[in-house]
């Protein structure tokens, strides 16, 4: 719809049946995180990388304390709202595909050996623009507030202009 992508597949996992490999890897990042000091974003993605000894665990921050961002949020719920139409008993179903051949068409299946049903989620066949970006809110006084009277004193002394600056 966009120009994105040319084919996009979507499969989710049933409900109940989450369990699965990355589980395993997650867990081994909680266990390293339970041992380690953490004051800022750095130190969490060492904390993420050195979880694993093999490098399974990779750390990608979506931006820093200092504001920037490196992945950017658009607000794909107004999007649809103004360029779709709702899909009943959606959670139904775990298989989904879109193909910039036919914009507007989902083609969707409860199970991988049902047949795709064919759904119009958008009537004109036309290439829209992307979505309005959404800035991230930043925190607000009074979480600045809490954060330098009662977090403050718990960051390392290095970070604690970082985490938990004066928020006059």
């Amino acid at each position: 719809m966009t120009g994105l992508h040319t084919d996009v597949d979507l499969h989710f996992m049933l409900p109940g049946h989450t369990k699965f490999s990355p589980d395993w890897c997650f867990g081994l990042l909680k266990k390293k995180f339970r041992r380690t000091e953490v004051s800022c974003l750095d130190e969490m993605v060492k904390v993420v990388e050195d979880s694993t000894h093999n490098g399974i665990n990779r750390a990608q921050l979506v931006g820093t304390e200092d504001g920037r961002l490196f992945v950017p949020t658009y607000d794909w719920q107004k999007f649809f709202a103004a360029h779709g139409k709702p899909f009943k008993g959606i959670k139904s179903f775990q298989h989904f595909k879109f193909s910039s051949s036919e914009p507007g068409i989902c083609y969707a299946r409860q199970t991988t050996s049902d047949l795709d049903r064919s759904l119009v989620l958008e009537a004109s066949a036309r290439e829209l623009s992307s979505p309005p970006f959404v800035p991230p809110p930043g925190l607000s006084r009074e979480r600045q507030k809490y954060l330098f009277n009662n977090i403050r004193q718990f960051v390392k002394p290095e970070f604690q202009d970082v985490v938990c600056p004066c928020f006059e």
